[in-house]
């Protein structure tokens, strides 16, 4: 019955998110408008039962009272569910993404012997693998690309929001203890990504919330000099690697604030790199 009731109300939030990802995509709607109906479709997931209420000691915090782990995840909810989105501009970058994420997220279910979340992960990956191969291999047999848009970039997210925060409350119980870091881990990407995005945006005085920008990491990648084929490699790669050291590193349980601040510092040697190649190709030209 937990489950169901559970589920009903993730499904209502999965259907709030579609329809306003459906809308967004014909005819246009108001930042102010889709923002308040996403965090309408977040709040009903921690009202489900389904929040972060504990940090295994990540930057000191364990237990979360709920004035703190309510808004705490229905932020997460809303930040994973648009970063998705924002990977769409190369073809297989945002369904492969997806497709590695809810393939860890099916280990860890089934580790956990949570099988109807288990079967939501391989019914995703199911999905996404047939869309990732029509847009990255599907030109060879004529057919069309196809694009996630709002519609897709916001329902993907928010399943693999809700999948991640299910599964990340189970540490220390059916899976090793700080297994949320290695969650998080398959996010690490667009996440930090976003951040960067967004900080970049603030320090030139720039709307956080605008559209159309080319800063980001796949951007970047060809400004640097890569193909978009070469850029999907790249990335996938690099996410595999981060998704790897999380769950490395919690195996080895290491302090969850360390293993953050080798994320961290990874992410921005990695920014250093892109940087130095995107200035030297400046440079040439």
């Amino acid at each position: 019955m937990e489950y169901f009731v559970q589920f009903m109300l993730m499904m209502t939030g999965l259907t709030a998110m579609y329809l306003v990802g459906v809308m967004d995509d014909l005819v246009g709607v108001s930042l102010k408008s889709k923002l308040s109906i996403e965090v309408l479709a977040a709040t009903l997931i921690p009202l489900s039962g389904a929040r972060i209420d504990h940090l295994d000691g990540l930057l000191g915090l364990y237990e979360l009272e709920p004035w703190i782990s309510f808004p705490l995840t229905i932020a997460a909810v809303v930040y994973v569910s648009n970063t998705i989105s924002m990977l769409d501009d190369i073809d297989g970058l945002a369904s492969g993404m997806a497709i590695i994420a809810f393939a860890v997220m099916a280990v860890f279910c089934g580790m956990a012997n949570q099988y109807l979340l288990l079967m939501v992960c391989v019914a995703m990956v199911g999905l996404l693998g047939p869309f990732l191969f029509r847009n990255v291999l599907g030109w060879r047999v004529g057919w069309r690309k196809l694009f996630f848009g709002d519609t897709g970039g916001l329902t993907i997210g928010y399943i693999l929001a809700y999948i991640v925060i299910s599964v990340s409350r189970m540490g220390g119980d059916e899976l090793p203890f700080g297994i949320g870091m290695a969650c998080f881990g398959t996010l690490l990407i667009p996440m930090f990504d976003v951040m960067r995005v967004g900080i970049t945006r603030l320090v030139n005085g720039r709307n956080v919330f605008r559209t159309g920008d080319r800063n980001h990491i796949h951007h970047r990648l060809i400004q640097a000099g890569l193909q978009p084929r070469q850029v999907l490699m790249v990335v996938l790669l690099i996410t595999a690697e981060f998704i790897g050291l999380n769950i490395w590193g919690v195996l080895q349980r290491w302090d969850l604030s360390l293993l953050l601040v080798v994320d961290v510092s990874a992410w921005g040697l990695i920014q250093v790199v892109i940087m130095y190649y995107k200035n030297r190709g400046r440079d040439k030209a």
